[in-house]
């Protein structure tokens, strides 16, 4: 949400040099990725162009998780994931592994950048694996000996 129209967000999920994802009429963005599967997210990276103004470079980045319908509002009163300050471009940030299971969908917030109008982001990818769902028929007690 809140994306330049030019330059749109499917932009950083297939990268090419050319292209990047930048807001529209400030700095925030607002991202949501959809998984067909629950996934176990271990990292994010960033990835931002060469000649970029660096005031364009996201400040503050909030994760949430499985909030589909997650607005700016909500993404600024609610307390994040997980939070990240200045990514350094194709730097792999771990992510708390914790928190990050059985993940539906992802929402990444750019609440800020460093002082311009517009953000822009070169590129996006995550890291993880395949979430694997427990079957609760299968799970046994484990019985301690005397």
């Amino acid at each position: 949400m809140n994306e330049d129209s030019s330059y749109p967000v499917s932009n950083i999920l297939n990268p090419d040099p050319t292209n990047y994802l930048r807001s529209d009429v400030d700095p925030q963005l607002l991202i949501s990725i959809p998984f067909q599967s629950p996934v176990k997210l271990s990292g994010i990276k960033f990835t931002f162009r060469e000649d970029i103004d660096a005031t364009s470079i996201p400040a503050i980045i909030k994760l949430f998780t499985n909030r589909v319908s997650l607005d700016f509002s909500d993404a600024e009163a609610l307390v994040a994931v997980q939070e990240i300050t200045t990514p350094e471009s194709g730097t792999l940030i771990p992510l708390k592994v914790a928190l990050f299971q059985n993940v539906f969908s992802c929402q990444i917030f750019v609440q800020d950048n460093n002082g311009a109008d517009v953000t822009e982001i070169g590129s996006l990818e995550l890291f993880g694996s395949l979430g694997e769902n427990m079957n609760m028929r299968e799970f046994k007690k484990i019985k301690e000996d005397d």
